[in-house]
């Protein structure tokens, strides 16, 4: 497996293969988050803040890669 590391944001848990178990809650836990982040893309959209929006989803997508390498 390689070795990579996501930051998801400053201050946050850095997720690695060894610290992410593979249960149902972690799951739960990490969609739950990527949602959390779309919303606050489609909120930072409507206040024009167009550079946030972005980085919004960005952050959504590497939720997404996460969830796809770690529980698949």
């Amino acid at each position: 497996m390689p070795k990579f590391y996501y930051f998801v944001e400053k201050g946050s848990t850095i997720l690695t293969p060894d610290n992410i178990s593979s249960n149902e809650k972690d799951k739960q836990n990490l969609i739950n988050l990527k949602n959390e982040y779309k919303k606050a893309a489609l909120a930072a959209k409507r206040a024009n803040d167009s550079q946030a929006a972005l980085s919004y989803v960005k952050t959504a997508k590497v939720c997404i890669v996460i969830y796809n390498y770690f529980f698949f």
